[in-house]
């Protein structure tokens, strides 16, 4: 365990997970409202969402290209 732990907010965008996750070298992050501990991200939860984004993205560029 460590004293100064990293927690997240709710409101805290994934890729801003991701970032702060790749950069303290650590796969969980508690999440916190109001200072309750409300839930627990961990990286596959943040590369599942990220991927689901992108598949979305690359959906709505090929329905945009394709003229549908």
């Amino acid at each position: 365990m460590t004293a100064s732990v990293i927690v997240v907010s709710p409101r805290t965008r994934t890729r801003d997970c991701m970032a702060l996750m790749s950069e303290k070298g650590i796969r969980h992050l508690p999440v916190v409202d109001e200072g309750r501990v409300i839930g627990m991200v961990s990286i596959r939860d943040i590369v599942s969402d990220i991927i689901a984004d992108q598949d979305f993205t690359i959906e709505q560029l090929e329905h945009y290209i394709s003229g549908q």
